[in-house]
């Protein structure tokens, strides 16, 4: 006989699928979605300048970086997020990545937010590229808000920041986040 939590469990086990199924499409299959993925990042990178103009010393300082403009997360019990984005070595554009995590605790809801990773030298970013990165829970991840990014600091060669355009920051955790990186040359 099923207990309401069994079956609460066996349905958020099932809703996890289509997340995991999404996060296969680490490159925009089409021109139109790389388009729109490409003005999706400058929103936000504008975005971030103009809440901590110090996040410019960030963009132009570090080695590379990725953003995600886009991490959709979700959770009933077990939680999942997914989102992609572009990554850039020295200012350009070199490929695209998706990120994924999921989590099993006592959480339900919703939202959207965004996250750059700094990379701090051409190991770091290689790292990220071949997939050997992954955040965990000890990981620290920086809200951007108005002076924000000048307490920030490099961990394990990289800094990540959090981001919510609506201007609100909920959840700043990047503990248990996996990474995809596909070159540019390859979509």
């Amino acid at each position: 006989m099923r207990t309401p939590i069994s079956a609460l469990l066996l349905a958020s086990a099932f809703a996890a699928v289509p997340m995991s199924v999404v996060a296969c499409d680490t490159a925009p299959k089409t021109e139109v979605s790389k388009e729109e993925l490409t003005t999706r990042v400058q929103e936000v990178v504008r975005d971030m300048k103009a809440r901590d103009p110090g996040m410019q010393k960030w963009f132009n300082d570090s080695y590379g970086y990725a953003v995600m403009p886009d991490i959709s997360k979700g959770a009933i019990i077990f939680g999942g997020a997914f989102g992609n984005g572009e990554v850039f070595e020295k200012g350009s554009m070199i490929g695209w990545c998706s990120v994924t995590s999921g989590t099993v605790g006592l959480s339900i809801g919703g939202g959207v937010t965004a996250e750059v990773i700094f990379f701090e030298n051409k190991s770091s970013l290689d790292a990220f590229k071949q997939g050997v990165v992954a955040l965990d829970a000890q990981a620290t991840g920086y809200a951007v808000q108005s002076g924000g990014s000048a307490k920030a600091k490099f961990d394990h060669g990289m800094a990540v920041f959090m981001f919510d355009p609506r201007g609100l920051m909920g959840d700043a955790s990047v503990g248990g986040q996996g990474f995809r990186f596909v070159p540019r040359s390859a979509g």
